[in-house]
């Protein structure tokens, strides 16, 4: 580890056939992972409202899905897309 230490900053040492080091290598790349966070919020319950919908399943976690004259979500993703779900959220009044 000395001798390549210069190539990697923060080596990991791991061992498949001694099973070692797996939690270590675990934690060290949960650490450069983005945040993730948790969010509620409704959507239109529309073709559009719906897209959104599907979109999330494949950008996070859904936790819950409620359907009635909104759809109501709980769920989890990156920052980024919380953000743009925030920028997305549409009205009671959008109906499309």
């Amino acid at each position: 580890m000395e001798e390549i230490g210069y190539m990697a900053p923060n080596p990991v040492f791991v061992s498949a056939k001694k099973k070692i080091g797996m939690q270590e290598l675990k934690d060290e790349i949960i650490k450069h992972l983005p945040a993730w966070s948790f969010y509620s919020f409704s959507l239109p319950n529309s073709e559009k409202g719906m897209s959104v919908l599907s979109w999330l399943y494949d950008e996070g976690i859904v936790h819950r899905v409620e359907y009635g004259e909104r759809i109501s979500v709980d769920y989890e993703a990156r920052e980024d897309i919380i953000n743009r779900i925030k920028s997305l959220e549409l009205n009671p009044d959008e109906q499309g």
